[in-house]
């Protein structure tokens, strides 16, 4: 498959230091014999400095998960990145991690001091703290960041591993559904829309067209999209009118590709051949006529005319979820 002879996997560990010691009983001058069981009663934890001064090292895995989220999809536990993205997405994080350095070396340098304004701050607990502040060498093999690449080798895939490669595109367009309603729920009802919204839109048309390989139905999405996105005229300024109305044409159709994809997935589970009744008992039971029906809205096309239409949902045909997500709109 081009998908994964064509893409890298990455995956990234963040390890840091919590700053924080579990209570114990004596901490507070309690007799331990007099509490609860531990499955029962938890004490908490002391803080041992300023949340403050280690927060940003909480934000390097959830920057870069975006990041990465923004270039690829997700897989196993880490992240396909297509290889036409490659080269940007190693330089990226490189930056990551010589910003996580420069980081790590600046707390490092001031820890000492970090740690006397707090024990200066909360004197009457200090008593509870000091004796649990680590050293600065402890400090460095507490604070790390790990970014790891590699290829798979398709012919060593097993059973499982092939069925997780096989739903890919389901996985994209379940993310790209969940960032549009994330947008439409922010500025679907407003009549004047920031031109910034924009930047994010054209970033999901790219990371479709850059994961739909041989995929028929994310081309034509991300052609669709890219027509509207294209059909944008004004040029500064919030969007209005039909540069407003584009956008959240744009929106609905991320959302609704998603839905399509559920519902033909919900249909060819339901019509397996091991399952599914052959005609004539079909109709010799009004019983098997009333499980048979489905109850659509007006606009979503029952199974049978599916069938008798071009505009069958499939995911292994040429036709597209564009194209049915237009009615949709």
């Amino acid at each position: 498959m081009r998908v994964i002879k064509e893409s890298t996997v990455f995956f990234v560990e963040n390890h840091i230091w919590s700053g924080r010691k579990k209570i114990s009983p004596e901490d507070l001058g309690i007799d331990p014999t007099s509490l609860p069981p531990e499955e029962l009663v938890s004490l908490g934890s002391k803080k041992l400095i300023d949340p403050k001064k280690i927060s940003k090292f909480s934000s390097f895995k959830t920057r870069i998960d975006n990041y990465l989220l923004q270039h690829g999809t997700s897989f196993l536990s880490g992240y396909l990145i297509p290889d036409t993205s490659l080269n940007v997405v190693e330089k990226k994080l490189e930056e990551f991690q010589k910003e996580h350095e420069a980081e790590k070396e600046s707390f490092l340098l001031h820890a000492t001091d970090y740690f006397n304004e707090w024990l200066d701050k909360n004197k009457e607990f200090s008593h509870i703290l000091a004796g649990f502040i680590p050293s600065i060498n402890e400090l460095e093999g507490k604070f790390h960041l790990s970014i790891k690449s590699f290829k798979i080798d398709m012919v060593s895939c097993n059973e499982e591993l092939q069925e997780t490669i096989t739903s890919i595109s389901d996985q994209v367009l379940e993310e790209v559904a969940k960032e549009a309603n994330g947008l439409y729920r922010s500025v679907g009802n407003k009549d004047r829309i920031k031109r910034t919204v924009l930047k994010t839109v054209q970033k999901i048309i790219n990371k479709i067209a850059n994961l739909s390989f041989d995929d028929n139905n994310l081309q034509n999405l991300s052609s669709q999209l890219q027509l509207w996105m294209d059909s944008i005229t004004s040029s500064s300024g919030p969007l209005v009118d039909n540069d407003r109305d584009a956008l959240i044409k744009m929106l609905m159709m991320c959302m609704g590709v998603n839905q399509l994809n559920q519902v033909n997935s919900a249909s060819e589970e339901a019509e397996s051949p091991e399952e599914a009744e052959s005609p004539e008992e079909a109709e010799s039971s009004e019983e098997a006529e009333e499980l048979d029906k489905v109850e659509v809205s007006e606009e979503t096309p029952t199974q049978n005319e599916a069938e008798e239409s071009d505009e069958t949902l499939k995911p292994a045909t040429s036709k597209n979820y564009a194209a049915v997500a237009l009615d949709w709109i």
